[in-house]
């Protein structure tokens, strides 16, 4: 539907854009576009063409460095990511039951490892007062 309507509108344009131009002509008013009217300077073809091999070459001299300095960055670049990624890669790969290793050890989180140290403490204070008590027993002779 839109597109009919900008079809339509479009065909209208043009319509107003010709019968303007025949009613002009019809005038005559029409615009005539001559050369000769315009004052155009010689040009020195050999001005023209040193000046262009000069700042063809020196430029073309630029963009040769700088592509060649962007393809070394580029490639030490991406040596340094393969060497980042290339252990993640290959534990991705292999399949998940090879990946778990008993013998490594990840580190615990500092929270896990505070809790566990604070049960371990109430553990032996928990052993330590049975045992004080297992001794009082035995000396008092009840059990």
């Amino acid at each position: 539907m839109i597109t009919y309507l900008l079809f339509i509108a479009s065909l209208a344009a043009i319509t107003a854009m010709i019968g303007i131009r025949i009613y002009n002509i019809r005038k005559g008013k029409a615009y005539e576009h001559r050369i000769e009217n315009h004052h155009l300077p010689e040009i020195n073809l050999a001005a023209v063409k040193n000046t262009a091999s000069f700042y063809g070459k020196r430029y073309g001299h630029m963009l040769v460095l700088l592509a060649l300095r962007g393809w070394i960055k580029a490639t030490y670049f991406m040596k340094r990511k393969v060497k980042e990624l290339e252990p993640k890669i290959k534990r991705l790969m292999t399949p998940k039951r090879l990946r778990h290793d008993p013998n490594h050890q990840t580190p615990v989180s500092h929270f896990l490892k505070s809790v566990s140290d604070y049960k371990q403490k109430v553990q032996r204070a928990h052993e330590h007062m049975k045992r004080e008590e297992e001794a009082k027993d035995e000396k008092t002779g009840t059990l």
